[in-house]
């Protein structure tokens, strides 16, 4: 038997207007503008602080699961910490450059199923002490030293310790500025006493792909259909009851003219850099728990200088290798320094350069040209005069993370003690303001783009949990 239901007109129209404030709006393409959030702006379910790989990540898997989406991006383009240039003779990435352990990197199927081509990179290299390249039974001992430090770190991060990295370098090795610098600022972008061995006994790396057209590029693919207005830095978030239960988002243009958007829930993708900073206004005030979580993951610094060449001069080298090389005739009582290179990446005729931590902040305040003499003696130690000579001056480039004022710095580094933190920042407050970002991801991917993408499904699933919540009451 069929049941009828009759429903009065008054009825209907409160029921659409439930769904329609459920709901949310369309998209970005329907909003209006205006100087606050008026009755007629729009409520986005969700609104997305940062264009980098976790906010688009998360964007993307909100607008899967039928919700209204708004990203703002402080910058004119997306992809955050990666970008590709194409001014040389291979794409070169300037921010994140490799696909770390790709045999459980989430990343790995995407990139394979965009197209886009990855090419393995040799990172256990040559090894070079000034001019001194070091001979097989040299490597072995420093391969032994550095297992040791790696072995002592896994032991103690299995034992529930967090110590500096520094601990557990060999105390009595030859090679200890090479060990710590390789495990410090080359991969945290910090020194080795204000890195977490938790972190780094967990961080999977090996095997290491470059994506051949750049992984700023993947990126750039990867969020190209996600909805994102450029060039609006988020300088305040208001939430909860300051905001009617919901979030508002206000963004300052360059002219200085102030817009604000209204939404259910809000994700904040931004570099712990920028958080610490305060470039962002929160009211009610972050708790507790979350500066400190902040201020646990510090922002690293890792630079490069770009060096192209008008022939192959490393014809006997393997392609993409990374080779270290450590500064001789230190001053007595100072860390001797210690530069990295990859050699050919992707068969070019070209040489980057890598250094971080204090070192680069040294080259930063110093400005560019310390930075390639610096490494252009490095290059000469390692393969003479004739190599460096050849080098094409007015196509070389430097990076400066450091002093990029929507980053602050390359990528978050997990003081000593504190790799707990990323799960930390990754909470939200008040069910209304999310967290996601490389720094919200998990230890083992900690600093990457894969952190970055593995927080924003995180954050996503989360917010989508949190909505179905409020629709049930």
């Amino acid at each position: 038997m069929k049941i009828q239901f009759t429903i009065s007109r008054q009825a209907v129209s409160g029921l659409a207007l439930l769904l329609l404030t459920l709901a949310g709006c369309a998209g970005p393409e329907s909003r209006r503008t205006g100087s606050g959030p008026a009755a007629t702006t729009p409520v986005y379910d969700v609104i997305v602080v940062g264009a980098g790989l976790s906010g688009l990540t998360t964007a993307k898997e909100l607008i899967r699961a039928k919700h209204s989406v708004l990203v703002l991006e402080a910058t004119n383009r997306i992809g955050g910490r990666t970008i590709t240039d194409r001014s040389f003779s291979v794409p070169i990435d300037f921010g994140a450059a490799w696909i770390h352990g790709t045999d459980k990197n989430p990343l790995t199927k995407i990139v394979d199923e965009l197209n886009f081509r990855r090419e393995k990179t040799k990172l256990d290299g040559r090894v070079f002490i000034g001019n001194h390249q070091l001979n097989d039974e040299e490597m072995k001992a420093l391969e032994k030293d550095t297992e040791v430090a790696e072995d002592q770190m896994a032991q103690a991060a299995k034992a529930g310790r967090d110590q500096a990295v520094s601990d557990f370098v060999p105390s009595r090795s030859v090679y200890r500025a090479l060990i710590a610098s390789n495990i410090g600022p080359l991969e945290s972008g910090a020194e080795a006493d204000k890195t977490s061995s938790a972190d780094s006994a967990a961080f999977h790396s090996e095997p290491d792909d470059f994506v051949a057209e750049g992984i700023g590029a993947f990126v750039a693919r990867f969020g190209r259909d996600v909805p994102v207005q450029l060039n609006s830095p988020v300088t305040a978030i208001r939430y909860g009851g300051d905001a009617g239960n919901g979030v508002v988002v206000e963004t300052r243009s360059g002219s200085g003219a102030a817009q604000t958007y209204r939404g259910r829930r809000v994700v904040v993708t931004v570099s712990t850099g920028i958080l610490a900073a305060r470039r962002i206004v929160f009211a009610p005030e972050l708790p507790d728990s979350k500066w400190e979580a902040i201020r646990s993951l510090p922002m690293g610094l890792l630079n490069k200088v770009v060096f192209e060449f008008p022939k192959d001069v490393f014809a006997n080298e393997v392609t993409s290798e990374w080779v270290l090389h450590q500064r001789p005739g230190q001053p007595a009582g100072r860390t001797p320094e210690v530069m990295a290179f990859v050699i050919k990446p992707l068969g070019a005729d070209m040489a980057v350069g890598f250094y971080g931590a204090d070192q680069a902040r040294d080259f930063e305040k110093r400005g560019d040209q310390a930075a390639i003499d610096y490494a252009k003696a490095a290059l000469t130690d390692m393969y003479g005069k004739e190599v460096v000579s050849r080098i094409l001056d007015k196509k070389t480039k430097v990076t400066h993370w450091g002093q990029d004022p929507w980053t602050l710095g390359a990528y978050s580094a997990a003081l000593p003690g504190k790799s707990a933190m990323h799960a930390e920042l990754a909470k939200p407050v008040g069910d209304r303001v999310f967290f996601a970002g490389e720094a919200c991801g998990p230890p083992e991917f900690n600093g990457s783009l894969a952190a970055a993408y593995v927080a924003g499904r995180e954050a996503s699933r989360l917010i989508v949990e949190s909505l179905a919540r409020e629709v049930r009451r």
